[in-house]
């Protein structure tokens, strides 16, 4: 996959401007650079045998329950065949840039650097759980590698941007696989009227007001989906009622960045004018850089949804070594 000019100057820009954020734009360097790594382009979502063989759309997550087509993300019940080389890399090095950075005395650069040091089955492991947002899963491993369960998870959120950002591609633009896939190539192909991400579940990170008409368009930072949304509706719950719903802005930038917000699920996402999508790299960026408006909504009371969204419940298969996996990872 190849890596937006603006993403690169997303970074460049943040940096100069808010050094205090150095550690975090550091990690996300190392997504970027990973993003562009032949490994995640080859990256082809199969449908679990129970799937294909009843020809559902829609599919059924673990513990049989039914999913139908017109709520399941695309990632729903897919099987993902997936190097492990390229994969520890990658992980490695992540853990790597984030033990640097670690807090001294607290343990954690050590826990980070045996981190580092997890096999490729337990790497699956963690990743299906990231996607799925199952912090029970992540907090497990975490215990035994004795690292604080949030720092695991913050990793691992990053570490599935690669795998995540392919998949989109894939079923969005591979008529292999999302034709076989049914509704996983639902973000190309038809509406998608729920409020969580059409293809990993998750919540929208971001709102765009496209274009000269001020469209709304919501993006997921994890896998850079792009799907419509009402412009008077509450994009999490769907509260339509007008009084319930508020716009918060700063004191400067006018309406061009501001917080929408809902009194009736007390959830607020931020919405930025944009003259075209962003790409889907960038959108974790321009969520960083807007910090000062999550201040404003949390100020007055409103945060982000804690709940997972709709996991998917992918399954992360190994899959044969590339043949540039034996290059090594570190500096």
């Amino acid at each position: 996959m190849s890596v937006s000019a603006a993403a690169r100057s997303r970074v460049t820009a943040l940096s100069a401007k808010s050094p205090e954020l150095g550690p975090w734009l550091a990690l996300y360097e190392v997504v970027l650079a990973e993003l562009a790594e032949p490994t995640w382009s080859a990256i082809t979502p199969e449908l679990l045998a129970e799937r294909q063989a009843s020809g559902a759309q829609g599919g059924a997550l673990p513990g049989g329950d039914a999913v139908p087509a017109e709520v399941a993300p695309g990632l729903t019940n897919l099987r993902i065949p997936l190097a492990k080389g390229p994969l520890k890399r990658f992980w490695g090095r992540l853990c790597e840039v984030a033990a640097r950075s670690a807090p001294e005395g607290q343990g954690a650069e050590r826990a980070l650097r045996e981190a580092a040091k997890l096999d490729g089955s337990e790497l699956l492991a963690l990743l299906e759980a990231a996607i799925d947002h199952d912090g029970s899963r992540v907090a497990a491993l975490a215990g035994r590698i004795a690292l604080p369960a949030a720092m695991l998870g913050s990793l691992a959120q990053l570490a599935v941007v690669p795998l995540l950002q392919a998949c989109r591609g894939a079923l969005g633009s591979s008529a292999g696989a999302a034709g076989a896939a049914g509704a996983a190539g639902a973000t190309a192909r038809r509406a998608w009227s729920q409020p969580y991400c059409p293809v990993c579940g998750g919540w929208p990170t971001l709102a765009e007001a496209r274009g000269l008409a001020r469209t709304r368009h919501l993006r997921c930072g994890r896998c850079g989906a792009d799907w419509g949304a009402p412009v008077l509706a509450c994009s999490l719950c769907g509260e339509g009622d007008h009084e319930k719903l508020v716009a918060l802005m700063p004191e400067q930038g006018g309406e061009a960045r501001k917080v929408d917000a809902c009194g009736a699920c007390k959830g607020y996402l931020k919405s930025l004018t944009t003259l075209g999508a962003w790409a889907g790299e960038v959108v974790l960026l321009e969520d960083l850089t807007t910090v000062d408006l999550d201040l404003v909504a949390l100020d007055r009371g409103y945060a982000r949804p804690d709940d997972p969204g709709r996991a998917p419940g992918v399954t992360l298969v190994e899959a044969p070594e590339p043949r540039w996996s034996l290059r090594r990872w570190w500096p």
